[in-house]
């Protein structure tokens, strides 16, 4: 059975689950709604995973550049001691808002500031939600009225987004590539896109 450790925010805690999985996988659910939280989370951990899940950074986006950037780097710390903790971590990036464009915009901002970041990194899935975007601006379809919060399709992608990037990290056999329901295709029959992955994985 392969061991995964989720830990996030209100994205990931609130009435949302990770559908078709392969059966050999079994997740921990832990919420972490600011990067301090997510912090003490990691650092409890005695024992170490097979996989780690860290989705954090929209509650402590800020509202400026200086405060995006300090939250970016403390999350990067805690991917460092995260890599200590799991054989592998994936680091889900921040989803896009539509409730208020500067933070969208600073959002993209440090989407693109960890993944320079973790190029030389081992041992670290990168997994983006680009496929949430239409020409850069947040599709609001999958987003709630808030602009916030997720939709019921949103969640379905998000789900999907961070299931594949888990069958990556174990080397399990995906559902959605499944010959029998088609190459590439949602069991429930929309097409999957996989330019929204990035793997570094550096020897």
């Amino acid at each position: 059975m392969q061991d995964v450790l989720l830990i996030g925010n209100s994205q990931t805690s609130h009435n949302f689950r990770l559908t078709h999985l392969n059966r050999a996988v079994s997740v921990e659910n832990r919420a972490a709604m600011t990067i301090s939280e997510a912090r003490k989370e990691v650092e409890k951990e005695t024992k170490k995973r097979g996989v780690m899940i860290l989705h954090e950074l929209t509650n402590d986006i800020g509202t400026n550049e200086t405060e995006a950037v300090k939250s970016s780097n403390e999350f990067f710390d805690i991917i460092k001691l995260a890599t200590t903790k799991a054989q592998k971590v994936i680091v889900s990036l921040g989803l896009p808002r539509n409730d208020d464009a500067t933070k969208h915009q600073l959002t993209q901002m440090i989407n693109w500031r960890l993944k320079t970041r973790l190029q030389e990194n081992c041992n670290v899935i990168v997994c983006e939600h680009d496929n949430m975007l239409y020409y850069g601006q947040p599709n609001k379809n999958y987003l709630a009225r808030d602009g916030y919060h997720l939709s019921t399709m949103g969640k379905v992608m998000f789900s999907q987004n961070l299931v594949q990037s888990i069958h990556r990290a174990t080397g399990l056999p995906s559902p959605y590539n499944n010959p029998k329901r088609g190459n590439g295709r949602h069991p429930n029959g929309w097409q999957y896109k996989d330019y929204n992955y990035n793997e570094y994985n550096y020897a």
